[in-house]
């Protein structure tokens, strides 16, 4: 397959959000090599990375920290190596991204999916029957962290097998796919009215996404001036990235009329 060449980011506006991309990894697997490499390439895109080395200081209540710098990051990259179970540290951060409204998408470097969707069995068993034997944490933190990679595994995410085991490719192909995913960007809305999330809510259950394959028309019907469009834009917002392709068109009524329309 032959790999376009990648185009910087586009100029966005971050808006509440501080970071474009949330790395977590096992540093002794992947610091020195494939995450540095991510790392570089990313960043010369104009791609804002969050990294724990070098975001989180002295003093940091890293809870805290780790907390707010998920929520505000578009992208989340968890980087799923044969050591990242034994560092409590890393569970806690996929466990935290799972609950996050942030797109996921796993990398998988040295595991396969199905090693992480079945942490008692493979290559994490040992990792977690430590975590267990240790006694500092409770057994529903370590069954919270056994869902949350349950969770990331069924995700679709990129996989150094994929590319034969080449960590340039694969760092190639992650570029790409970040930076085409950070160019789809969010409608800007203004403040959101006293109950359009309830209407929001309302229209998304309509759509039904993820439980049939049909197409769906839904209809928003009202006077002008009341939020239609911002209702709409909304929507787009909380929706745009679980489909490979989209598009918003507005103000189709006044624009058929024109020659160029």
């Amino acid at each position: 397959k032959q790999w376009r060449e990648y185009r910087p980011l586009k100029k966005i506006s971050l808006e509440n959000k501080k970071y474009h991309v949330f790395l977590s990894f096992r540093g002794e697997d992947t610091r020195q090599n494939l995450v540095d490499h991510l790392f570089q390439c990313l960043s010369g895109t104009g791609v804002h990375i969050f990294l724990d080395s070098k975001e989180i200081k002295a003093g940091d209540k890293i809870s805290e920290r780790l907390k707010r710098a998920i929520e505000e990051t578009d992208i989340h990259i968890p980087v799923l190596s044969p050591n990242y179970a034994k560092s409590a540290w890393c569970l806690k951060e996929v466990t935290e991204m799972s609950k996050s409204k942030g797109l996921i998408i796993p990398l998988f470097y040295g595991v396969e999916p199905a090693d992480v969707r079945y942490p008692d069995q493979r290559k994490y068993a040992a990792a977690f029957w430590y975590h267990s034997m240790k006694g500092r944490h409770k057994p529903e933190t370590i069954n919270e962290w056994k869902t949350a990679l349950k969770r990331v595994s069924s995700l679709s995410g990129w996989s150094l097998q994929t590319t034969s085991g080449y960590e340039g490719k694969l760092v190639k192909r992650v570029v790409f796919d970040v930076l085409n995913t950070l160019n789809n960007v969010p409608l800007n809305v203004t403040n959101y009215a006293v109950g359009l999330k309830n209407q929001m809510d309302a229209v998304i259950d309509l759509l039904k996404i993820g439980v049939n394959d049909r197409a769906i028309t839904v209809g928003i019907w009202g006077g002008g001036g009341i939020g239609k469009s911002t209702l709409a834009k909304a929507i787009y917002n909380d929706i745009f990235r679980k489909f490979e392709a989209v598009s918003f068109v507005s103000d189709v009524r006044a624009n058929a009329w024109r020659v160029d329309g």
